[in-house]
């Protein structure tokens, strides 16, 4: 059914909930908002996280990060090929 077959009822209810949707969005929005706000109790000043209090530096395997986004990118070249001969109409 296309856009244009619907009737104005259809059309106005489809307006009409999506303005209302859009306003529950942005009426709920601040409480959201306020709940994402630290509290002092929350902040502990540790170092960093992500490793054994050094301070910052690299986190992780290097080698290991860069072999897995060759390997992701190979599996997605390897993935549109297939799917490009799958879908080529001769």
């Amino acid at each position: 059914m296309s856009r244009a077959a619907l009737p104005p009822a259809g059309r106005l209810f489809i307006v009409v909930v999506a303005v209302a949707l859009a306003v529950l969005e942005l009426a709920a929005l601040p409480v959201f908002a306020a709940d994402a706000l630290p509290t002092p109790a929350d902040i502990v000043l540790t170092g960093d996280p992500r490793s054994d209090g050094a301070g910052p530096g690299i986190v992780g395997s290097p080698l290991a990060i860069l072999l897995g986004v060759i390997a992701l990118g190979l599996a997605t070249v390897a993935i549109t090929l297939v799917l490009s001969r799958l879908s080529r109409r001769d």
